[in-house]
């Protein structure tokens, strides 16, 4: 039985020989990172091995998760002498899940609320982004660029007018086919936006205008995540989870009217 936060997610038939256990599974969902161990009674089995191919992982607080999709597949392995089955159970705890996003339409977004410019970040670590005024039609004249390495992260600061439920818009642009940034505030995931996945825009934004593209994450039911912000100054983190290549133009936090 392969277990998640809420309860039995699926069944894996093993097959002993030779003295070896192997199972397989499809995994059903949800996408995202998940920290996975084999089990016996409820407790980790020696020598046991979950492979999940070639899935890229990444680090939550500071333990290893790799990044699943619907269909991909799990391989459990272990030894198994005197043909006893080793395995009864392999948890896959999720980090965490990944968001949707939707891109409304450029000309309806709201730039009176708070406006943070990409090229703007206090603060980054794990690579070096830069920061470029040769990418053409950005809000500020500038944005941050080269943002491409595993693990490298950027945190702007923002302060907020007042306390309240706000919409949170990132403006980019990517060649690549789908980007995943962590979100974090104040050094805490956000609730509802822990993973976002923003879809490629078509290019890097250097010529053409309609590269640069507005991202707001929805929930299941396709409506926008809002966040619960108090008055004064956060910070806002983001982080490059697989090493994709993404463009900061403008961070929006509009109030929820």
């Amino acid at each position: 039985v392969l277990a998640g936060t809420e309860g039995p997610v699926g069944e894996v038939t093993p097959r002993v020989a030779q003295g070896d256990a192997r199972g397989v599974l499809a995994w059903p969902g949800p996408e995202g990172f998940l920290q996975v161990a084999a089990q016996w009674q409820g407790k980790p089995v020696v020598g046991a091995n979950v492979s999940l191919g070639n899935a890229p992982r990444a680090e939550f607080g500071g333990v290893p998760a790799f990044y699943l999709a619907k269909g991909d597949v799990l391989t459990i392995a272990a030894p198994a002498p005197d043909y006893v089955l080793p395995v009864d159970r392999v948890m896959a705890n999720v980090a965490a899940t990944c968001v949707d996003t939707v891109c409304p339409a450029k000309d309806s977004l709201d730039w009176s609320g708070v406006v943070v410019e990409g090229e703007a970040f206090a603060k980054q670590g794990g690579g070096e982004a830069k920061v470029s005024t040769e990418h053409k039609n950005t809000h500020g004249g500038a944005c941050a660029f080269g943002w491409g390495n595993a693990g490298s992260w950027l945190e702007w600061s923002v302060e907020v007018p007042a306390d309240g439920d706000y919409l949170l818009t990132v403006v980019g642009a990517s060649q690549e086919k789908v980007v995943l940034r962590s979100v974090e505030l104040d050094g805490k995931p956000v609730p509802g936006m822990a993973v976002i996945r923003m879809m490629g825009t078509g290019g890097w934004g250097r010529e053409n205008p309609d590269e640069w593209q507005p991202f707001r994450a929805v929930d299941a039911g396709g409506q926008p995540v809002r966040i619960k912000l108090t008055k004064g100054p956060h910070v806002l983190r983001m982080t490059n989870l697989l090493g994709q290549h993404f463009n900061v133009d403008a961070i929006l936090l509009n109030p929820v009217q």
